[in-house]
């Protein structure tokens, strides 16, 4: 084919080729979300909706308040507002298999929850990236690990992700998504442990909000 003077056939059968290969990389990713959801399974994502669910409710009342809130308020409920927007986000990716943008989401998601803990502390700083020392403790090895998956500078992370085997036993690097066991659980139990916290925090905005003393919940751990 030549490059510098395509036909108009030379260039629809360049198309069907490319359509033949979208075909074949939708049924694997069919695949693997069907394994992913096979193996999560209802128990599991249940109560990442009902996190949700209540979340949603509690910014919905807070978008219907016409009180004058100071700044941290409001800085803290443009979070809550931002989080909402894209709160199915990272829980898609990784049930589709596609493991380098979810650790990319939830790095966010996680830097959301780092802000929020320093306007209680009073350590957000304008234009400042949320520093991760300011994050719950036990949420910092998250950081390190979603950081080595979406920073996409370690080659290893990523042959384990991208490396197929063929049915002659030999490997090749492919774009088609796979679920990965290993890798699933661990970012799935990422955003799980996003979310508790998101909605502690949450309720404990809303304490302020109407009056409620929740003050009195624990802080979530994650191990």
């Amino acid at each position: 084919m030549n490059n510098e003077n395509w036909s108009s056939d030379e260039i629809i059968n360049f198309l069907n080729h490319f359509e033949q290969q979208q075909q074949i990389s939708q049924a694997y990713d069919k695949e693997c979300e069907l394994a992913s959801l096979s193996f999560f399974g209802d128990e599991q994502l249940q109560p990442l909706k009902l996190c949700d669910a209540a979340m949603c409710f509690l910014v919905s009342e807070f978008s219907r308040g016409k009180r004058s809130w100071d700044t941290r308020l409001n800085e803290k409920m443009q979070l809550f507002a931002a989080y909402r927007q894209g709160f199915n986000v990272s829980y898609g990716l990784v049930i589709e298999g596609n493991y380098i943008k979810a650790s990319g989401v939830i790095k966010q998601d996680f830097e959301i929850i780092t802000r929020l803990t320093e306007i209680t502390l009073r350590r957000n700083k304008y234009g400042r990236v949320p520093n991760v020392q300011n994050s719950p403790v036990t949420y910092r090895e998250m950081y390190n690990y979603l950081n080595d998956i979406a920073h996409i500078s370690k080659d290893d992370i990523l042959r384990r992700i991208l490396l197929y085997e063929r049915e002659d036993k030999s490997f090749a690097i492919t774009h088609a998504k796979k679920f990965n066991k290993v890798i699933a659980h661990r970012l799935m139990s990422y955003i799980i442990a996003i979310k508790i916290e998101l909605l502690r925090q949450c309720l404990n905005f809303y304490k302020d909000f109407i009056g409620m003393d929740v003050s009195s919940l624990p802080s979530t751990s994650f191990k």
